[in-house]
């Protein structure tokens, strides 16, 4: 996982690299694209961040063990870690499931009263300015 972790990381830079360099923005549908890219990657890259500090925060943490004066507060580090490490890394595998490649698209729903008569139009008027 950390394997992973670290190349969501690259990856995220090398994009900030490409938005960062002017002649990107010569080309409108590649600026586009990385705009997107970038939007859609940031969750990904902050869980990723994260997940590798709570990892080193644990190296450094049993590191400090050893010490007899920083044995308290390298114990209370490590359980800090080890609590919300198991969360993070579930976020994480849940971000790195593949999007569907429609989820972009539009859509046009109908909506019709029915049967029902004025109730049945109410309702659906209310459904239209809920999703609106």
């Amino acid at each position: 996982m950390i394997d992973k972790a670290k190349k969501i990381l690259v990856d995220f830079e090398a994009i900030e690299q490409q938005l960062a360099d002017p002649a990107t923005f010569s080309d409108q549908n590649k600026a586009r694209q990385l705009g997107q890219q970038h939007k859609a990657m940031e969750p990904k890259f902050e869980l990723a961040k994260r997940y590798i500090a709570l990892q080193q925060q644990l190296i450094d943490a049993e590191e400090l063990m050893n010490d007899p004066e920083m044995k308290e507060l390298a114990k209370t580090e490590f359980d800090d870690a080890k609590k919300e490490l198991p969360l993070v890394e579930e976020n994480l595998k849940v971000a790195l499931i593949p999007r569907d490649p429609s989820d972009n698209r539009n859509c046009i729903i109908e909506m019709r009263p029915g049967a029902g008569g004025d109730e049945a139009a109410l309702f659906v008027e209310e459904m239209a300015r809920s999703i609106m």
